[in-house]
């Protein structure tokens, strides 16, 4: 699975930067039996970490000026930050933590299930 982190200052006027991390795991790799993977993890997207609450990690970017948000097609899922230009160092840091320190609660693999159902 090879995943890509960029940085994309859009216009170096603007006092606004985007981060997205883009993980080669579309619905494309998915086999017999693992469809909707893809779709529950951009569903899980940005929940509770290691270190860090659901609540803490929505609470600390709303603070900080960062929009979280994630996709997924057939060949990537991505993880994207809009954020002010002062808030990229801990944009980065937000998605680095999701990407490698995921620790999805009971709760959380619910919501995502019933939200699924309900799209689906």
């Amino acid at each position: 699975m090879a995943t890509t982190l960029a940085l994309h200052p859009l216009n170096l006027s603007l006092q606004v930067s985007h981060v997205s991390a883009l993980v080669a795991a579309g619905s494309m790799y998915e086999s017999s039996g693992q469809y909707g993977v893809g779709h529950f993890l951009e569903s899980t997207a940005f929940k509770s970490t290691s270190s860090r609450s659901s609540h803490d990690l929505h609470s600390l970017s709303t603070l900080n000026g960062i929009s979280l948000s994630a996709a997924n097609s057939r060949e990537i899922i991505s993880y994207r930050a809009d954020c002010v230009r002062g808030s990229v160092p801990l944009t980065v840091e937000l998605l680095a933590d999701t990407l490698r320190n995921p620790l999805i609660t009971d709760a959380e693999v619910q919501y995502a299930r019933v939200s699924t159902v309900c799209v689906h």
